[in-house]
């Protein structure tokens, strides 16, 4: 636990670097307005969304209001996982990650120009939980992330971890993202042997692996 809390400092120390922000929700008018929009969607709801998911978007960090009774380890570990997501922002580009992760869902929006044109309300169906092949690609890397610190705590990492990993997929909880466990599963695994055996090619690693190592 001390070790946990010495890396939570260590890595404020990293976001304060990248001018990464650090809120909690509750605090946010912004946040407090996706929460609402939260609520419409399925297995996720405003209250879970408040409350245990922590998200970043652009520079800022928001942390749900969990946050105050959570340990050091799940601190660590969720600084981790976002900070993995901030950095395929930067690699990648936010607007094509976003678009990545808001597709096939976030077409829906073109369903209200239905009312100039009828066959446009076909665009409602995208709110449907079609898979998002986009979602899973940066969550499978945010999770791998979670694999990561774990093992590198010294904690058992193995397939039993990687059932608890694939249930963030292929439930509510992303909107059954990609509910194709078999693969999800598959995936997980190869990472976590890439990650034991120091093969990852996930580029926040390096970054983290310098914070690990102080």
């Amino acid at each position: 636990m001390f070790r946990a809390s010495e890396l939570v400092e260590q890595m404020n120390l990293l976001f304060e670097d990248n001018g990464i922000k650090q809120v909690v929700k509750d605090e946010s008018k912004f946040a407090s307005f996706i929460g609402y929009l939260a609520a419409l969607v399925p297995g996720l709801g405003r209250e879970r969304f408040m409350t245990r998911f922590s998200t970043i978007m652009a520079n800022t960090l928001y942390w749900g209001t969990s946050y105050h009774t959570r340990t050091a380890v799940s601190r660590l570990v969720t600084m981790c996982h976002e900070y993995t997501h901030w950095k395929d922002f930067q690699r990648v580009g936010y607007l094509r990650c976003w678009l990545m992760y808001a597709l096939p869902q976030g077409l829906a929006v073109f369903g209200f120009l239905g009312f100039f044109d009828p066959w446009l309300f076909l665009f409602f169906l995208f709110i449907l939980p079609w898979p998002s092949p986009g979602r899973a690609w940066m969550e499978l890397r945010g999770y791998s992330t979670n694999m990561w610190v774990k093992h590198q705590l010294g904690y058992t990492v193995n397939e039993k971890s990687v059932e608890h990993y694939c249930d963030y997929f292929t439930t509510g909880l992303y909107y059954w993202m990609f509910p194709f466990k078999g693969y999800i599963k598959r995936r997980l695994l190869e990472n976590l042997e890439a990650i034991k055996a120091d093969k990852h090619d996930i580029h926040s690693i390096e970054d983290l692996s310098k914070v690990f190592s102080k």
